[in-house]
């Protein structure tokens, strides 16, 4: 079993993430939306790239919960992705 992590887009308004969950079993693949996380942006005026930090944020935190629910089941893979230069540096 795999954990997927997937940073959506963000925009002005709101950002957040959602957990795929990859499962093999022999030689057949099913992926299976686990669990996601949506915020409404500050009323504030924040840059697009905090706001990019802070869909990463989301996603960590239910990378966190999800690791310790599937603590017995899961593999070490786990897979983070996401479209944005600001949050791989």
């Amino acid at each position: 079993m795999d954990i997927h992590f997937f940073f959506s887009d963000v925009s002005q308004k709101s950002y957040g993430a959602a957990v795929y969950i990859k499962v093999k079993n022999h030689e057949r693949i099913s992926v299976n939306l686990m669990t996601s996380k949506s915020r409404v942006a500050p009323l504030k005026k924040i840059s697009l790239p905090r706001l990019e930090l802070l869909g990463a944020l989301v996603a960590a935190r239910l990378g966190i919960e999800t690791k310790k629910v599937l603590y017995r089941k899961a593999s070490s893979n786990i897979f983070l992705w996401s479209d944005s230069k600001v949050t791989l540096y």
